[in-house]
C-alpha cells in the first residue's frame, strides 16, 4: 500500500512538472522543482531551531503531537478502508 502511493504520488508530481515544463520552459521548471525539497529541509531547521531555543524542545514536539496524532488516525482509517474493500 504505501509503496504504490509513494509511485503513483511521485508519477503525478513528474507529470505536473512536465506539463507546466511544457508551457513555462522546462528549465525554468526544473530548476523550481529541484530547489523546493532543499529550501524546504533548510527554512524548517531554521524555524524549528529557533522556535525550540525560544520555548523549549519538549514543548515544541507537544505542540507537533495533535497533527501527528491526526496523520496517524488518517492513515489506519485507510488501510482498514482498504482491507475492507479487499475482503469484499
Amino acid at each position: 500500500m504505501t509503496y504504490d502511493l509513494k509511485i503513483r504520488g511521485g508519477t503525478l508530481y513528474l507529470t505536473r512538472v512536465a506539463r507546466v515544463g511544457a508551457r513555462l520552459g522546462q528549465g525554468k521548471v526544473s530548476g523550481v522543482a529541484m530547489l523546493a525539497p532543499p529550501l524546504g529541509a533548510v527554512t524548517g531547521t531554521i524555524f524549528g531551531g529557533l522556535l525550540g531555543q525560544s520555548v523549549g524542545l519538549q514543548l515544541v514536539f507537544l505542540l507537533f503531537l495533535p497533527a501527528f496524532m491526526w496523520l496517524a488516525w488518517r492513515q489506519w482509517r485507510a488501510g482498514a478502508a482498504e482491507v475492507h474493500q479487499a475482503t469484499r
